[in-house]
């Protein structure tokens, strides 16, 4: 990735392009985030995992840049970010989607890959800069080839489409598109199944196996209440208690340890289980 201190876009695999060190998070007496500290590499999904109230939001936006720690660390690419605005994290390689997407309701699908291409190159349109300044950098922007990341996200079809006439699941589609249009090294996933369909969730988890296939060096971290999202994706899960790990480990080895199934999937789920894990 072109763009700022740090880029974590030509990291090798199993390079680490984010730490997150000793990371710590208070609201009154309540403290979200305890010491949090974990590592993650090129290539690698890690899952967030962990009922309402763990930390793995306020973890997740420290992460982003969206809630400063009270103390701490993270770096991405061997440079401390832990000031950093998101906008600067995005130049250092940081992309992110959210639980509801944040999208340009009355753009085509194909212009709000522009305005995402165009704001990686340093062009972005506001009240201030003329239409006649933006449409160039617009047309350039779609030089640099839109076309292939809607086709990689199977958005090729709509590209003519107005994205507030598109489904929920399709929204999350446009807004990863647009994520990575501006070749992202760590792409932060906030619950990405939230609010879809089980079928619409399929094909997402496998649109993301796709672009894991595409994009192999690429670095992911979700949170989701999905365990399914897990076993498909995921390479490390964690799961957060009280905002700290409490556990980390392959995804089957974390769903079938007695503290994911005591403090996260309940009773039903023990019973679930071959005897010998119960």
């Amino acid at each position: 990735m072109s763009g700022g201190t740090g880029s974590t876009g030509s990291a090798s695999i199993g390079e680490a392009v984010m730490e997150v060190r000793e990371v710590r998070k208070a609201f009154g007496s309540v403290q979200a985030v305890a010491g949090v500290s974990l590592t993650v590499a090129a290539g690698q999904v890690v899952g967030l995992l962990g009922p309402n109230g763990a930390g793995k939001s306020t973890l997740f936006g420290i992460m982003a840049g969206a809630v400063p720690p009270d103390g701490g660390s993270i770096l991405v690419g061997g440079h401390d970010v832990t000031s950093w605005d998101p906008w600067k994290r995005r130049r250092a390689g940081i992309g992110r989607t959210f639980q509801v997407p944040r999208t340009f309701e009355r753009l085509t699908v194909s212009d709000h890959i522009a305005v995402a291409v165009a704001a990686e190159i340093g062009s972005t349109f506001n009240g201030w800069r003329s239409a006649d300044r933006w449409l160039p950098r617009r047309a350039l922007a779609k030089d640099r080839g839109i076309m292939p990341v809607l086709e990689m996200t199977g958005l090729a079809h709509l590209s003519s489409r107005v994205v507030g006439s598109l489904s929920f699941g399709e929204r999350k589609r446009v807004e990863i598109a647009a994520v990575l249009s501006q070749r992202p090294g760590i792409l932060l996933m906030d619950e990405p199944t939230a609010g879809i369909s089980a079928a619409e969730a399929t094909d997402l988890v496998e649109l993301l196996e796709s672009i894991k296939a595409e994009r192999p060096e690429l670095a992911i971290v979700l949170t989701s209440h999905d365990m399914d999202v897990f076993f498909r994706l995921a390479d490390e899960v964690l799961l957060m208690l009280s905002g700290t790990i409490a556990l980390r480990g392959a995804p089957e080895y974390v769903r079938t340890h007695e503290a994911t199934i005591d403090s996260y999937l309940g009773s039903s789920a023990r019973n679930q289980l071959p005897e010998g894990q119960r």
